[in-house]
């Protein structure tokens, strides 16, 4: 674990962009990571939750629309992390997350 964390250390002495571009993969896999389980709900639906014994919310018919909501704002907010930084970015501040 230890030679992780070095190379991620050496990754901030390294260019700028390559930098960026780390950080901005990091935040659109954890966007995903957070929309996969309401992408799962709006498919097999919410009657899974019911069979569940202790599910401290019942959202019923609001939660496929508040999970339908939350997966189209992490889609979006994924798609404006891949954005440049400037408006006119040169060919080499390009990052490729």
């Amino acid at each position: 674990m230890r030679p992780i964390i070095v190379c991620f250390g050496l990754l901030y002495l390294g260019p700028t962009v390559a930098f960026n571009a780390h950080v901005a993969r990091c935040t659109i896999i954890l966007n995903v990571s957070y929309a996969m389980p309401m992408v799962i709900l709006l498919i097999r639906g919410r009657k899974i939750l019911l069979q569940m014994p202790a599910v401290p919310f019942k959202l019923r018919i609001s939660g496929s629309a508040l999970n339908g909501i939350s997966v189209i704002f992490v889609g979006v907010t994924s798609v404006v992390c891949l954005f440049p930084v400037s408006s006119l970015p040169l060919k080499f501040q390009l990052t490729s997350a």
